[in-house]
C-alpha cells in the first residue's frame, strides 16, 4: 500500500490511498485506491481483501473503517468501529484483533475489537499515562506495549490478545521514587469560555502559596496530541520543589478534529489564549507566582511561547523558545515552512496573512517594553525550521528590551530540529534549566 499526502506537521491532513501487486514483480504498477484528497487514511491493519483505516471521513472523532480493494469507492466503505465521544488516538492490529486507543481528557484508554468490530475487553492500563501499542502479524497471539506518564519512565509491556492482560516485561531502574510525585489534571476557562486541561506534576503535598517555581509547556498545533510523557531531566527540577505543566491548548487533537481546527489559520490565536488562561491560573491559584513561572515550548511549541511572551510579557519570568517559526510573513519561503500552511495559515491569502501578522512573534516585539528573560534556541543544520527564525527574533527582542532581564541566542551546531545526539539532548537539558533556575526567582 502507498499513502500519498502532503508528509509534514501542519499539512492539510488528508490521503490518497494507492496499492501495488507485488506478485506481479517488475510489471507492477500502482492502483489508485482512494483517488482524492478529501479526508485523513491511516492504515491499521487489514482482513483478506479488507484493508482497515483509521480515519476522520465523517468522524470529527476518527472512525476504522474498512475498504475492499474489489470495491474501493467510498459508498462501500464500511464502519469497523464507530467514532465515539472521545477522539480515536492509535489503531494496530495484533493477530485477530484491533487495538483502539483513545484519549479521555488527554491520557490513553484502550479498547480491543475483533476485525468486524465487535468488543471484546477494556484494556487496564497501569495509570494515568500514554499508551502505545506495537502491531503484530495476523497469526500473533501476542503483541506489545509502551507506557509512559510524568514521573513513569517508558516500560514495555507483553499483551496477551486471549485474555487481554498487560504484563510488565522491561522496566528501567531509576534512582527515584514516583510515589514522591503527584500528578494533578486542572481545568482551566480560557477568553471565549472553552474548558482547557492542563496536567501540573509537582512533589506530593508541595504547598500552593506561589514559592514554587513552575514550567509549563504545550505543543497545539498539526492536530497533534500532547499527553502524559516521562521526562529524565524534569525529576531534577522536581525533586528541588519545581513543577511542571503541561497544557492542552486547542491546536492538537487531544478532544479530535473540532479541537484541532478550532486553533488553525485565522483562529490560531485561540491557542495562545487557552495557553495564557493556564499561566493565569497556576498564578491565581498559588501553584507559583509571575516572577517563578517559566514557559518553554518546541517547534509549534516554540511558535506558542514566544507568541505568549510578545503578547503579555507581564505573564512571566522567564520563557525559552526552541526551535520555534517566529516570523509568521515569510516562513513558507524557508526550510520545509511550505509544508505548514494547511494548519498555518498561508501568507499569500490576505485573510490568512492579516490573521498571521497580528500573533507574528517577530512583527509584535515593541520597543521600549520591558520582556522577561528570554533564551531563544536554535540549530545551525535545522532544515525544517531555517535558524534565521530564531536569529531575528532575538535580534529584534535586544534592540526593544527596556529591562535588564537578558534575551539570549543559543545556536547548537552540527545538530538539526532537535537534538542530533544523546550527549546534545543531555547539554540541552542542563542549559535549559540552568537558565530557568538562574531567573525564576
Amino acid at each position: 500500500m502507498i499513502t500519498i499526502g502532503d508528509g509534514q506537521v501542519g499539512d492539510r491532513g488528508v490521503e490518497q490511498i494507492a496499492t501495488l501487486d507485488l506478485r506481479a514483480g517488475a510489471t507492477a504498477a500502482p492502483r489508485l485506491l482512494v483517488d482524492n484528497f478529501d479526508t485523513e487514511l491511516i492504515l491499521a491493519g487489514s482482513d483478506g481483501s479488507r484493508l482497515l483505516f483509521k480515519t476522520t471521513a465523517d468522524a470529527p472523532n476518527k472512525r476504522v473503517v474498512a475498504i475492499d480493494v474489489r470495491r474501493p469507492e467510498r459508498a462501500a466503505w464500511q464502519t469497523v468501529v464507530p467514532a465515539g465521544p472521545h477522539a480515536i488516538h492509535d489503531v494496530v492490529q495484533i493477530g485477530r484483533e484491533l487495538v483502539v486507543t483513545s484519549l479521555v481528557d488527554a491520557h490513553t484508554e484502550a479498547v480491543a475489537y475483533d476485525l468486524r468490530g465487535e468488543k471484546l475487553r477494556e484494556i487496564g492500563l497501569p495509570g494515568l499515562g500514554t499508551a502505545y501499542f506495537a502491531a503484530a502479524e495476523p497469526g500473533a497471539s501476542e503483541g506489545a506495549a509502551y507506557f509512559t506518564g510524568f514521573t513513569v519512565p517508558g516500560a514495555v509491556y507483553r499483551y496477551e490478545a486471549a485474555s487481554g492482560a498487560l504484563t510488565a516485561w522491561k522496566r528501567p531502574s531509576t534512582a527515584f521514587d514516583p510515589a514522591e510525585f503527584a500528578t494533578e489534571q486542572v481545568f482551566v476557562t480560557s477568553r471565549d469560555g472553552t474548558r482547557v486541561p492542563m496536567f501540573v506534576v509537582g512533589k506530593r503535598g508541595l504547598p500552593r502559596d506561589g514559592t514554587s517555581p513552575a514550567i509549563m509547556t504545550a505543543y497545539g498545533f498539526g492536530g497533534i496530541s500532547s499527553t502524559p510523557y516521562f521526562d529524565a531531566s524534569m525529576i531534577p527540577w522536581l525533586e528541588r520543589g519545581g513543577r511542571f505543566v503541561l497544557v492542552n491548548v486547542r491546536g492538537g487533537g487531544e478532544y479530535g478534529e473540532p479541537w484541532h481546527q478550532a486553533a488553525v489559520r485565522e483562529k490560531r490565536q485561540t491557542g495562545i489564549d487557552d495557553f495564557l488562561a493556564a499561566a493565569s491560573h497556576l498564578v491565581q491559584a498559588g501553584y507559583t507566582s509571575v516572577s517563578r513561572l517559566g514557559a518553554t515550548g518546541v517547534s509549534g511549541g516554540g511558535t506558542l511561547v514566544a507568541a505568549a511572551v510578545v503578547q503579555r510579557p507581564d505573564a512571566f519570568g522567564a520563557v525559552v523558545p526552541v526551535v520555534g517559526v517566529h516570523d509568521l510573513l515569510r516562513f513558507h519561503l524557508f526550510g520545509q515552512g511550505a509544508g505548514w500552511a494547511g494548519d498555518m495559515g498561508s501568507p499569500e491569502v490576505p485573510a490568512e496573512a492579516a490573521a498571521l501578522r497580528k500573533i507574528s512573534p517577530l512583527h509584535n516585539v515593541r520597543p521600549g517594553t520591558r520582556y522577561p528573560a528570554l533564551l531563544l534556541t536554535t540549530s545551525d543544520h535545522d532544515v525544517r525550521v531555517a535558524p534565521l527564525h530564531s536569529y531575528k527574533l532575538a535580534a529584534a527582542l535586544q534592540a526593544a528590551q527596556a529591562g535588564p532581564a537578558p534575551v539570549l541566542l543559543r545556536v547548537y551546531t552540527r545538530s538539526g530540529h532537535g537534538a542530533s545526539r544523546l550527549s546534545k539532548r543531555l547539554e540541552q537539558a542542563e542549559e535549559l534549566l540552568t537558565f530557568f533556575t538562574a531567573n525564576l526567582r
